[in-house]
C-alpha cells in the first residue's frame, strides 16, 4: 500500500481534524494566560511538564491518539485488503510500517506546541541547542510508548475482533500508572518513561532500552498470537 493512500484515508475521517484541533487550543490558553516563569529555560520546562503532564497524558493525548489509530484497524482489517496483502507476515508488517506515520505526525504534532506556546509569548529565540535536543530524545520516547500502545491496540483487536477491546487493553497502561500515582504506588509501566525529561545520557539510554525491549516482547507476542488467528474472521 502507498503512503498516500495511507495519509489520504487517515485524513478523509473528518474526527482526525477534530482531534488534532483539541491539544492545537493549549497555545492560546497560554497566550491568554500567561505563565510565570523567571527566565526561558525554566518557562520551556513549564510548558512541556503542562503538556505532557502525567494528567494530560492520561485524560487527552492517549485517547486521542488510540481514537486517531482507528483509522489504521478500519483500513487493514477489511476482507478486500486482507485478501490483497495475501500474506499474514506481510499483512501485520506493512500495517505496523504504516502506523508508524501516524505515531510520527501525532507525536511531532504534540510536541510542536511546546514552540507554538513559546511563540505565543514572543520567547521561541530563547531555545537553545540543548533544549532542542532534550525534546528530539523524549519525542523519541514518546515514538516508541505510542508504538507500544499501537501494536497493543491492533492486536488485541485483532484477537478479539472487537476494537474497543483494543482501547480498553491499550488505555489500562496509562490509566494503571495514573492510578498508581494516586496512591503514591511506586509503580510505572509507561508514561514515565515516554514523557519526563531524562536529564542525561545514562537515564535517557535506560528509558530507551526499556522502552525497545517492551515493544519487541509486545511486536513477538502479537505476531505469534496472530499467526493462529483466521483474519477473515475479525469482520
Amino acid at each position: 500500500m502507498k503512503i498516500g493512500l495511507y495519509l489520504k484515508h487517515m485524513f478523509s475521517f473528518k474526527k482526525t481534524y477534530l482531534f488534532y484541533a483539541i491539544p492545537l487550543l493549549y497555545p492560546f490558553y497560554v497566550l491568554l494566560r500567561p505563565i510565570d516563569a523567571l527566565d526561558s529555560t525554566e518557562l520551556f520546562y513549564i510548558i512541556y511538564d503542562n503538556i505532557f503532564s502525567i494528567y494530560t497524558a492520561t485524560f487527552l493525548l492517549t485517547p486521542l491518539y488510540l481514537l486517531l489509530i482507528d483509522h489504521n484497524s478500519t483500513l487493514f482489517d477489511h476482507n478486500n485488503i486482507i485478501l490483497k496483502m495475501k500474506t499474514k507476515d506481510n499483512w501485520w508488517k506493512v500495517r505496523i510500517g504504516l502506523l508508524g506515520i501516524d505515531i510520527t505526525i501525532f507525536t511531532l504534532f504534540t510536541n510542536m506546541l511546546v514552540y507554538l506556546s513559546l511563540a505565543a509569548l514572543h520567547k521561541l529565540s530563547s531555545v537553545h541547542l540543548l533544549l532542542l535536543s532534550n525534546v528530539l530524545g523524549s519525542a523519541l520516547k514518546q515514538f516508541l510508548g505510542y508504538a507500544i500502545l499501537g501494536v497493543l491496540f491492533i492486536a488485541v483487536t485483532i484477537l478479539t475482533g472487537k476494537k474497543y477491546m483494543g482501547f480498553i487493553m491499550a488505555y489500562a497502561i496509562i490509566a494503571l500508572d495514573y492510578i498508581c500515582l494516586q496512591f503514591g504506588i511506586k509503580i510505572n509501566i509507561l508514561s514515565y518513561y515516554m514523557f519526563i525529561f531524562a536529564n542525561d545520557g545514562k537515564s535517557w539510554l535506560l528509558h530507551f532500552l526499556y522502552l525497545i525491549s517492551i515493544l519487541g516482547v509486545i511486536c513477538y507476542i502479537s505476531i505469534y498470537l496472530i499467526k493462529k488467528r483466521d483474519l477473515l474472521e475479525i469482520v
